[in-house]
């Protein structure tokens, strides 16, 4: 008589164990060391230029779009930008916001919906004065027809579901400048992780 409650007891830990580690534990993709290591390198993933004087309306906008804490993910990235939380830090600079990468996590199943990454920053761009750009790493968008730029992607302004980017064979001279990065270490990083 013992048996069938013994099933089902065993049944019910089982499901309660699975259940638990979904909740929890679930990683949504197997984590990428190499990945890790660049985000290790606190990577500048996007900048927004042309701002003098609303620099810091600009990053107070950012700030808000990304909620607390300051994450988002890279879903329109290559392989493995869009399975990776980044956490992220806004920096203001003369005339410039940059959002440097300070930590990249393997998204779990419990984690909440986070931010596209290119689409708040284009919502973001959408609002500045007309005289603003936006520069976006390499490896935060990936359009499947062409090889990752070596200049990363300028963004354009528009409201299209899917945001316009613009490949770029170096990166510019201002997202250099912000960055205060040389062209040539900017351009090997871009093509880090495309």
């Amino acid at each position: 008589m013992e048996g069938p409650l013994l099933v089902l007891k065993a049944w019910w830990l089982t499901g309660l164990a699975i259940w638990v580690y979904k909740r929890w534990f679930q990683r949504l993709a197997p984590p990428s060391p190499e990945f890790e290591a660049f985000c290790a390198t606190q990577p500048v993933v996007a900048v927004l230029s042309g701002l003098y004087g609303t620099e810091a309306h600009a990053a107070a906008r950012l700030q808000e779009k990304l909620g607390q804490p300051l994450a988002s993910v890279a879903t329109l990235g290559g392989f493995p930008w869009p399975h990776y939380r980044l956490a992220l830090a806004i920096e203001t600079r003369p005339g410039a916001v940059l959002l440097r990468i300070t930590r990249g996590q393997v998204l779990r199943a419990r984690d909440r919906q986070l931010p596209a990454l290119v689409a708040l920053f284009r919502d973001v761009l959408n609002e500045l004065p007309e005289g603003a750009e936006a520069w976006l790493h390499a490896g935060a968008f990936n359009n499947g027809l062409l090889e990752v730029p070596p200049g990363g992607w300028a963004l354009r302004r528009g409201t299209e579901k899917r945001p316009q980017l613009l490949a770029l064979e170096r990166e510019p001279e201002w997202a250099a400048r912000a960055t205060h990065l040389d062209v040539n270490l900017a351009g090997a990083a871009g093509t880090a992780f495309a």
